[in-house]
């Protein structure tokens, strides 16, 4: 499934792996505590979904461990590399604010 990030480049994830944007803001989904960055010592962070596949489409938002993805930049953000296997949780129903 190709993605198309706002940013101006598109991906095409192949082999089982997901293409996603870390998202910071926020502090909690359905209960789960999550990282405000990478060096907090959290090991559950809020991701969406910017190329993935049929069970992933772009914009599924999910949680995810620290220890699972590989970032790489684009020359623009930086992004990560997630084996779909790894996808902790999907967060159905995601309204951006609706979370504690």
């Amino acid at each position: 499934c190709v993605g198309n990030n706002p940013k101006g480049m598109n991906y095409e994830t192949k082999n089982g792996f997901i293409i996603i944007r870390r998202l910071e803001s926020e502090r909690s989904v359905d209960g789960f505590k999550l990282a405000e960055d990478m060096e907090d010592g959290g090991v559950i962070f809020h991701g969406s979904v910017v190329a993935g596949n049929e069970s992933y489409p772009a914009g599924t938002h999910i949680l995810f461990s620290r220890y699972m993805p590989t970032d790489f930049s684009d020359g623009k953000e930086t992004l990560l590399v997630l084996k779909q296997d790894d996808v902790v949780a999907v967060v159905h129903n995601f309204v951006q604010g609706s979370v504690v």
